[in-house]
């Protein structure tokens, strides 16, 4: 399940080309998604359930920025990528917490 779209991605990291697509689009989104979910440790139904608009943001910008780093570090998988880098944890904080 991707709750970004490549459109929202290439606009967040302000990418122009077309040549990374597909790579972008079936790899980096994917993984990201999936590295966030993990970190939230809830199911995406339990997010859309229980997360205000603004929760819901903070995750799909999460999302965007965990794909950033990984476009630029592309030797990390995107597990490697969240935890390498603080202020993703720090981003979704609030929410972790209330998976606690």
């Amino acid at each position: 399940m991707n709750i970004v779209t490549l459109e929202e991605v290439k606009a967040g990291l302000r990418i122009d080309e077309d040549y990374e697509d597909a790579h972008i689009e079936n790899v980096v989104i994917p993984g990201a998604t999936e590295a966030v979910r993990a970190m939230l440790r809830r199911t995406w139904e339990n997010c859309y359930e229980n997360f205000s608009e603004d929760q819901w943001a903070k995750v799909k910008n999460t999302i965007i920025m965990v794909c950033g780093d990984m476009l630029k570090h592309r030797e990390m998988t995107s597990n490697q990528a969240v935890n390498a880098n603080p202020v993703f944890r720090l981003m979704l904080c609030k929410l972790i917490k209330l998976t606690k």
